[in-house]
């Protein structure tokens, strides 16, 4: 006897969409998953978005950082973007130029304001950190390699006995260029080098540096207070753009602000000053008097303007000649006033759009490598050159 078969039941139009969209949700949702995991360390893509911002929503950058650590350089780029609420979203990504891939992607404060974006930019390379000090992002201290933080408001007021109430505010301080100004909750000041890691008082900080900075004062060259500074300058254009390269070197206190070379003409002056060292005073007055190291021979730098330096070199660019369209010229001159190396009109599709007299461009020395950074309105960009032979090490292009 022949059993019918029971026929199954037709799945409803409802069930069949129900299943579409789920499976849809899974492919979406494995797609995000793979793509987070096979694009994490991939550089985003940043967008020139022209004078008259024709994407307002495209990824842009603000500026362009780079610093050290061990030698390797970190790109620090400081991007934003725009909510279609009108706020805007702010990042740092911290990018390996080498390897040419993404570290980490920081997100900073959101804020409705576009000018805060040269605040999240206030971060200053020391040594192997990021540092910034300002009203939005308050006090942060980031490693340079991957973004972590090493000290905020928080540890900072752990750290500080003086602190204990709590940082209130942080801000720039207009007297000091490597410090920041704290205000505790209660209303007391103080100043914050992040370079020394030392918290002094305003009041106290103007008196010590008053104290130990008198030409005629004691000095010990050997106390943590003092340390031997490298200046390099250019001889000043005045009536003749015929400029000159020298280095100086003179004893500072150590948290005094960074200064610019006294002029060339004048060294001969202060060395007749302390010529007979005949007493303690004289003695001091000599020892902390600047002095000429060297006056770099045979070479004119037309219209100049110093991007990077250390004790050790000096970058420099310059013109090949006075006209408005002259070709630039960038070159590197050691301790010793030996030009290493010049590169005519660079080709570096880093340097592709410099435009001006006075492009936006500065730089980084570390150990082996001097990175120019271009931070032109239409050309973000940076490349590492052997400090040797200037040779192209690598190249990153945001835009």
């Amino acid at each position: 006897m022949t059993i019918p078969k029971t026929p199954k039941p037709k799945a409803s139009a409802k069930q069949g969409c129900i299943s579409l969209i789920l499976t849809i949700a899974l492919l979406l949702t494995g797609w995000q998953l793979a793509r987070k995991f096979l694009f994490q360390h991939s550089i985003p893509d940043y967008y020139y978005t022209g004078q008259f911002n024709i994407n307002p929503y495209a990824l842009k950058v603000n500026a362009l950082k780079v610093g050290f650590k061990n030698d390797k350089p970190y790109i620090w780029v400081f991007s934003y973007d725009k909510n279609f609420d009108r706020s805007y979203n702010y990042k740092i990504d911290i990018i390996d130029p080498i390897e040419k891939k993404l570290i980490k992607s920081v997100p900073c404060e959101q804020t409705t304001s576009i000018t805060a974006g040269s605040q999240m930019s206030d971060f200053n390379w020391y040594k192997d950190f990021f540092f910034v000090g300002n009203e939005i992002l308050g006090l942060e201290s980031r490693n340079v390699d991957n973004g972590d933080i090493r000290e905020n408001n928080e540890t900072l007021a752990k750290k500080f006995p003086q602190l204990v109430t709590g940082i209130g505010k942080v801000e720039r301080n207009s007297s000091c260029e490597d410090c920041v100004q704290i205000t505790t909750k209660d209303g007391l000041q103080f100043l914050y080098f992040p370079k020394q890691n030392i918290l002094i008082g305003e009041n106290e900080y103007k008196k010590t540096e008053e104290t130990l900075s008198g030409f005629n004062a004691p000095i010990d060259t050997t106390s943590k207070d003092f340390e031997l500074r490298y200046m390099w300058g250019l001889t000043q254009k005045e009536q003749n753009i015929r400029q000159q390269l020298y280095l100086t070197k003179q004893y500072k206190y150590i948290l005094s602000n960074s200064s610019f070379p006294s002029e060339v003409s004048r060294f001969e002056e202060m060395n007749k000053q302390v010529i007979n060292i005949d007493s303690d005073e004289k003695r001091y007055q000599y020892m902390r008097t600047e002095k000429l190291v060297t006056l770099v021979p045979n070479k004119i730098f037309l219209d100049g303007k110093i991007l990077a330096s250390d004790k050790d070199h000096c970058i420099v660019l310059h013109n090949q000649t006075i006209e408005k369209d002259a070709k630039k010229i960038i070159s590197c001159i050691n301790n010793q006033g030996k030009v290493l190396w010049e590169i005519i009109s660079p080709n570096f599709e880093s340097f592709e759009k410099l435009e001006g007299q006075y492009p936006q461009l500065s730089g980084e020395i570390g150990k082996n490598q001097v990175v120019l950074i271009n931070n032109t309105y239409q050309n973000k960009a940076a490349c590492g050159l052997d400090i040797q032979t200037g040779k192209l090490v690598w190249e990153f292009i945001a835009y």
